[in-house]
Formats: structure tokens, C-alpha cells, sequence
């Protein structure tokens, strides 16, 4: 039987109370009513998801569809947060997303989902966060629906596209990587949030002011190494993913993200058995940052792309910082700005070698795991992303020589003295590569 308004209104109370007087202490009890609440939309998210689903792969095949129940930590935190928000009037305790691959596929699926008669649209509450980003930088377009004969309950669909959804994600990863950040929920740092809203501003819109900080931010904070270390020993995570996925009709994940342990990933053929297993986890750790997603048909990309947040073993800013630090690099060499010069090439060299290190960890981890015998394509597929991944890095090298082609002619001092350097720079961290292989 459904919780009752005013039962959960009280509910509510009762847990931001608990945080009130100092304890932060919320009784069993009370986590347990949390839990049944949350699973009362578990019958209006599943309808709600199947409509999104279906409208989606319509626009876009190739797009990522999840839903999500709140977790019961971010409930909390919410309460917290805004004090005069009562636990029954939040319109985000169920929620989809839905990440295409452009901005016109993510107005094409809105325009369909307003004409669906199975919807209710609450217009009042929609927010499109691409029309008029956040201050932060944040775009997305949040929907509130309900079902046009159901309870009325409201799930909240996010939609945005790949660009949009990496840009979110890396707020949420530096929040993990960086200590005491608490970005998302707190806009802190003021310097780190400022930098992912420069993150947000296309390249050729930049100012030099914009461009110098977001360079600086990165030393600052030695986010490359950090980003790197955390992804690095989560190599092992595909082999995990390889595990669960033993079934094609396990599309319940379970997966709990850290910076001091390896990211653990399960896989649940039903939405109760994957709650049950949530909940029991959260009993014993009310504080592991543990998301439970349903996602259909999804390979291990897909998955990385749509939680790499939590998955924690790669994403595109990598491949984006990379470009950048080339741009930097074609700037000192044409400035002849031997100082920048020398800077910019060893944090780039720098982010090579860790790229190198966790494909050779990557390859390790399938040399040394024999239980392939019924995943020989899986484990094809696998290889066949490492070589992929290895291509690109040898692409970026190419490119790198071409940018000495085409900045150094005429100047041979100048040009002698960068390559003296970058000779030297390789070497070391040519044997960084190789010590880390050996250990």
C-alpha cells in the first residue's frame, strides 16, 4: 500500500531534522520508509522509460536511454540543501535520460514526446538548460511527465546530447577525484567551477584570460594525474562488465564508484533483485556513491559514456585535453615561447604516457584472464578498442610533428634547442612507460 502525503511529508522532516541536530543520524526505520517510497515509482518510471525508449530510437538509434530512481543518499542531501523543500513535493525522485548525438535529434524527440497522448507534459516545471545554460555551464532539457492514466506521479526526463552529457559527467568526476570538491551540490571550489564553465565555451569563443586559467587550473589541482590515476586502476572494470553481462536480459546495473577502492559493477535480470541489492548496500555504506540504472541493449562504450562517473575508467577530456595542450604547443612554437614551450609539451608528454600505461594495463589484464571461452568476440571487441585507442595516440604523434614542420621553418636555433628538449623529455617518460610495465 502507498505512503500516505502526510506520512511522507512527516518522512521528510524526520530525516532533515536527523541532520538538524547535529548527528546526521537517520533512523533504520526512516531509511527503510525512504526505500518504499522510492520503489512506489517503479511501475510509472518502467511505462515512462519503454515511451522514451521507443520515441528516441525513432530520432536516433544510436542514442543511450537510462532511468534511474533517486538514490536514497541524494534525497537526503537534497533535503539538506533546501530546507523549505518538503520530501513530498520533489518532482525528481524518478528520472530518464536520453544522450543523442545532436542538439536538433534532442527538440525532434521533445516535439514527439508533447504529441504522445500516453504523456502528460507539466509545462510549468520544464527547463531548457541548452536555450539558456546555467550560469556554470550546465545544458540540458529537463521534462516533467506523468502518465496520461496513471497515479500521477512526475518522472523528470533529462535530455541532452553527447557534448552536453560529457561536460556534466566531468563535473561530477572531479567532485570524486578532487578532494573536498563539491561542485554539483555546492559550487566549490570557485576556481574549479570556473573552469568547467570555460569547458563549456566553444574553443574559438575563448578569451586569452579564459584560455590562460583553464591551463593553470589544470596544474593547480594536477588533474591529468588524478583523472589518469583513478581510470588506471579501473582497467579491470571491462573484465567485470564481461562477468555480469552473462545474459542478454541483465539490463539492471548496479555500480558503486571511488577514488581508493576499484569501481565494483554487478548485473540483475530484475528490477527487485537489483533493488534489494542497492538497499542492503546502502545499509552498510550510507555514504558509497552507488547508482542503480536500468539501460537496454548497451555495449561497454555506451555504458562508460552514460555513467563515466561512476565506471571511472575513461572519458573524452582526455582526448579533448590533448588537443588543447597540441594548440598550446603550436602557440609557444610560433611566439617562440621557449618557456610556455617546455611547460605545455611535458604536461603533454605527460598525459601520452598515462594514455600508454592503462592500454598496456588494459592488455595485461587480458593476457592474464584466461575465462574468454565464451566471450572470444567480446574479448575481439575488446582488443579491437585498445588498437583503436592506440591509432588515435599515434595520430595526435604525427600531428605533433607536423605542427614542428609548420611552425619552425627559418628557425634553426630556436628549432634545435625545442628539439634538444622534446629529445630528452621523450626519453624520460619512455621509461616511465617502461617501469610501469615492469611493475
Amino acid at each position: 500500500m502507498a505512503l500516505g502525503r502526510n506520512t511522507v511529508h512527516k518522512l521528510g522532516k524526520r530525516v532533515r531534522e536527523a541532520y538538524g541536530d547535529g548527528t546526521g543520524h537517520v533512523a533504520t526505520e526512516d531509511l527503510q520508509m525512504l526505500q518504499e517510497y522510492r520503489l512506489e515509482y517503479r511501475d510509472t518510471i518502467a511505462k515512462v522509460f519503454k515511451i522514451l525508449y521507443e520515441t528516441s530510437k525513432q530520432v536516433d538509434a544510436g542514442c543511450i536511454v537510462t532511468y534511474r530512481i533517486k538514490r536514497i543518499n541524494s534525497i537526503i542531501e537534497k533535503l539538506k540543501r533546501f530546507p523549505t523543500t518538503a520530501l513530498d513535493q520533489m518532482i525528481d525522485i524518478a528520472g530518464c535520460r536520453c544522450i543523442t548525438h545532436t542538439t536538433e535529434q534532442v527538440y525532434a524527440i521533445i516535439e514527439r514526446l508533447q504529441q504522445n497522448p500516453k504523456l502528460t507534459i507539466q509545462e510549468k516545471d520544464n527547463k531548457d538548460y541548452i536555450k539558456n545554460p546555467q550560469p556554470e555551464g550546465y545544458r540540458s532539457v529537463h521534462l516533467f511527465v506523468s502518465l496520461s492514466e496513471g497515479d500521477g506521479k512526475q518522472v523528470e526526463i533529462q535530455i541532452r546530447n553527447q557534448e552536453q552529457h560529457n561536460w556534466a559527467t566531468l563535473v561530477e568526476i572531479s567532485d570524486v577525484i578532487i578532494p573536498d570538491a563539491r561542485l554539483k551540490e555546492y559550487s566549490e571550489p570557485k576556481d574549479l567551477l570556473e573552469f568547467h564553465r570555460i569547458l563549456s565555451i566553444p574553443e574559438e569563443n575563448l578569451t586569452e584570460e579564459e584560455r590562460r586559467k583553464y591551463f593553470d587550473v589544470l596544474e593547480k589541482y594536477d588533474y591529468i594525474n588524478l583523472l589518469q590515476k583513478v581510470f588506471l586502476q579501473n582497467t579491470s572494470i571491462r573484465y567485470q562488465w564481461l562477468n555480469t553481462k552473462s545474459s542478454a536480459i541483465k539490463n539492471f546495473f548496479l555500480i558503486e564508484a571511488g577514488v581508493d577502492a576499484k569501481t565494483k559493477m554487478n548485473c540483475y535480470q530484475t528490477f527487485q533483485e537489483a533493488e534489494n541489492a542497492y538497499f542492503e548496500r546502502f545499509l552498510q555504506d550510507t555514504n558509497a556513491n552507488i547508482v542503480l540504472t536500468q539501460i537496454q541493449n548497451v555495449s561497454f562504450e555506451q555504458l562508460s559514456m552514460a555513467y563515466s562517473n561512476y565506471v571511472l575508467s575513461t572519458h573524452s577530456f582526455t582526448s579533448d585535453c590533448m588537443n588543447r595542450y597540441l594548440k598550446e604547443i603550436k602557440y609557444a612554437l610560433k611566439n617562440q615561447q621557449y618557456s610556455l614551450y617546455k611547460k605545455t609539451i611535458n604536461s603533454y608528454f605527460n598525459i601520452v604516457a598515462q594514455q600508454i600505461i592503462r592500454i598496456n594495463s588494459e592488455l595485461k589484464t587480458i593476457k592474464e584472464n584466461n575465462n574468454f571461452s565464451q566471450q572470444s568476440q567480446k574479448k575481439r571487441d575488446w582488443i579491437r578498442d585498445l588498437n583503436i585507442q592506440i591509432s588515435t595516440l599515434m595520430t595526435k604523434k604525427e600531428r605533433l610533428t607536423n605542427i614542428y614542420r609548420e611552425t619552425l621553418r627559418g628557425h634553426t636555433f630556436f628549432y634545435f634547442r625545442c628539439k634538444f628538449y622534446t629529445d630528452n623529455l621523450a626519453k624520460h617518460y619512455d621509461e616511465i612507460v617502461r617501469n610501469a610495465q615492469i611493475s
